[in-house]
């Protein structure tokens, strides 16, 4: 896992990937968060997209953090 900075001002994009038991695209971007659970602080969604983006067929979700 690579580390991140909840304080930085730089946009994270997180790719949620479907799989035959798994729909990303139900998502509830109302309730994704991105943090550290040994540190205080989250960083909430601030968007995101659908795509295909490994190439299964299936929809997928890019997050937009920052």
């Amino acid at each position: 896992m690579d580390p991140f900075n909840l304080t930085s001002n730089k946009p994270l994009e997180v790719g949620v990937v479907s799989t035959a038991d798994f729909d990303a695209t139900m998502l509830d971007l109302a309730t994704v968060t991105l943090g550290d659970p040994n540190l205080p602080g989250t960083v909430a969604a601030r968007g995101a997209s659908l795509a295909d983006v490994n190439g299964d067929g299936l929809m997928d979700v890019s997050v937009d953090f920052g």
